[in-house]
């Protein structure tokens, strides 16, 4: 519902709002792309909205909602923290809804921490940037270098495509079958786990890699956006910029490349993308994690089992593996050097409860991670491998982590070779 022209866009208080207008604000939300896949926290927003809606200044105990909503007849709050947990996990995703598809919307409302209430106000009006012939042209600048940057990671990655052995319909060879089978083929889905492009390039223009905690808060980011950016409209297109969803052409076409080893029903694949991924998924299930972890921050839990370590410096913005184990005459630090040469990091681990496994193929640029996934799906590499782990042919894989070197010439298809492989022992 749209605020007639002669009402100001102003923050004020829930008394202020209509209560048609409120009831309309939580519809969008609830219908949202955001909540699409929560019905719980669905039930929980409807909810703490009817209660609100009855009275402004209702005051909603914990107790209740854990009855109402979670079905909790003997639900304390000293015991249990089922509806703190729900209403945190709600507050991030309505943060997101109003920073991303619902960044247009009239009408805003919260959950004041220490609160179960709904508060709702006028989202404040943004003063529209002057027209004229001195209209700033960095935006429509910023515009054509990400359109730019989406083609060369076509144009990288083209080769490759042509080259790939897309193997569906055809059993997969020995080697690979017994790597692929021994990790995945437990029963457990394995979720492809898609690189975030739009967070790579978010944290370039805002000069700052973001740890994982920080990853997928629009609140935050925004911050990031205005303490770095004065003009409003180069804040919009970086905000815009950042709730988009776009995956790169190598990473797509690394995933198409596992899914064609042909290894169905003994493995089931299905995508799933790094933004709207969660930690406990990769507390039970299968999952492949496509990227380094500035791409795809999940990544970082499971470095305390990595000898080596990407890295990546906001200042010159070259990327690079540190060893945190050098030996004696080796070096601790391994460059990339774009468009020419880099390395790719692939790891097998367990989850996160060690009740099935991760692989990671983290990439120092594309090319680099089109040559893991090419590693780890070609059975001359996976035979190589498992002469370097000592794994007879009717032996299992153990745990284990792979630094490549890869070259690229005029952006064609990486060569690539075996610079470090070690069994990784897990305690």
């Amino acid at each position: 519902m749209l605020v007639s022209d002669n009402k100001q866009w102003q923050e004020g208080e829930t008394s202020e709002v209509p209560i048609e207008e409120r009831r309309e604000a939580v519809r969008r939300v609830a219908a949202s792309s955001v909540l699409k896949k929560s019905a719980r926290l669905r039930e929980l927003l409807n909810y703490l909205a009817d209660r609100s809606l009855e009275d402004d200044q209702a005051c909603v105990p914990e107790q209740e909602i854990g009855i109402a909503v979670f079905g909790r007849k003997d639900y304390g709050a000293r015991e249990d923290n089922l509806v703190r947990v729900h209403a945190a996990n709600l507050r991030k995703k309505l943060e997101e809804y109003f920073a991303t598809e619902g960044a247009g919307d009239p009408v805003v409302f919260e959950i004041p921490r220490g609160s179960y209430a709904l508060r709702f106000r006028y989202r404040r009006k943004e003063p529209c940037p002057a027209l004229g012939g001195a209209r700033r042209r960095w935006p429509a600048l910023a515009r054509q270098a990400a359109i730019v940057t989406v083609l060369m990671a076509v144009a990288a990655a083209a080769g490759w495509w042509a080259r790939g052995s897309w193997r569906v319909g055809t059993a997969p060879p020995p080697m690979v079958r017994k790597l692929w089978t021994q990790f995945f083929g437990n029963g457990l889905p394995c979720e492809i786990v898609l690189a975030d492009a739009n967070h790579t390039a978010f944290q370039d223009f805002i000069k700052t890699t973001l740890p994982l905690r920080q990853y997928g808060r629009p609140v935050l980011n925004r911050q990031f956006v205005e303490e770095r950016y004065s003009d409003p409209e180069v804040q919009r297109l970086i905000i815009r910029l950042a709730g988009r969803y776009f995956v790169a052409f190598s990473d797509a076409a690394a995933a198409r490349e596992i899914e064609a080893l042909g290894l169905a029903p003994d493995i089931r694949f299905r995508y799933e993308f790094a933004r709207t991924y969660t930690a406990e998924r990769l507390m039970e299930g299968n999952a492949v994690l496509l990227g380094n972890k500035r791409a795809n921050p999940w990544v970082e839990l499971f470095e305390q089992h990595l000898r080596f370590r990407y890295a990546f410096d906001d200042e010159s913005t070259m990327s690079r593996f540190e060893d945190t184990q050098p030996a004696p005459g080796q070096p601790a630090v391994y460059p990339t050097v774009w468009e020419r040469a880099s390395h790719c990091q692939v790891a097998m681990l367990p989850n996160l409860r060690q009740t099935g496994s991760v692989l990671i193929i983290s990439g120092g640029d594309q090319q680099a991670a089109v040559a893991g996934a090419e590693f780890i799906t070609n059975e001359r590499w996976v035979t190589d491998l498992a002469n370097l782990l000592g794994v007879s042919r009717d032996g299992r894989f153990p745990y284990f982590e792979v630094l490549l070197k890869t070259s690229t010439v005029a952006s064609t298809a990486p060569e690539f070779s075996i610079l470090f492989c070690r069994r990784v022992d897990i305690k």
